[in-house]
């Protein structure tokens, strides 16, 4: 027996107390590619969404495989972006100095939540994440074309960056500054 994705959508926010508008929840249906007949054991919480997102092809796997279920988390600032990271996820940063397998800690945490609660600010005084550095390797290819037309003009060079992949190990350490 198949039922529709959004009656299937409305029974798993209804277990949720979630309250979703129409627009709302046909974004959800296409973000997580969920097909127009979902199975009828989708109705339950556990089968609720068989297609969970994905990490981008040639990097490493974020961890995260359920997006119903709220873990700790933290935004981290390092090599000048911002990342969200949870425990057991591993993310590709700008490089990093030291060898694998050593202790990395990013002392500059911009937002911690528990799913419960949100820390900003003041609050996250003295408030660390730690992780261990798994690899350095150099990332995918970025080729750089220079063109001026009429000019006969071209230069094609290509650029590998260097990139650190983080596996975060613990959240919300207090620093040894402190």
């Amino acid at each position: 027996m198949h039922v529709s994705a959004l009656a299937c959508l409305d029974k798993v926010l209804e277990k949720l107390d979630i309250s979703g508008r129409g627009g709302d929840r046909r974004r959800v249906l296409e973000r997580f590619k969920i097909p127009r007949k979902c199975p009828a054991s989708a109705l339950t919480l556990e089968g609720a969404f068989p297609y969970t997102p994905r990490s981008p092809p040639g990097r490493a796997t974020s961890g995260r495989t359920n997006f119903l279920a709220v873990t700790m988390f933290a935004v981290i600032k390092t090599g000048g972006k911002q990342y969200r990271v949870a425990k057991d996820d591993v993310i590709v940063v700008e490089k990093l100095e030291g060898d694998a397998g050593s202790k990395v800690t990013f002392s500059d945490v911009l937002m911690s939540g528990d799913g419960k609660t949100v820390k900003l600010g003041k609050d996250l005084s003295g408030f660390t994440v730690t992780g261990t550095l798994v690899k350095t390797e150099k990332g995918d290819k970025v080729t750089v074309f220079k063109k001026r037309r009429r000019n006969t003009y071209r230069r094609k060079i290509g650029h590998r960056q260097t990139e650190s992949h983080i596996k975060i190990t613990a959240i919300g350490g207090k620093s040894d500054k402190e």
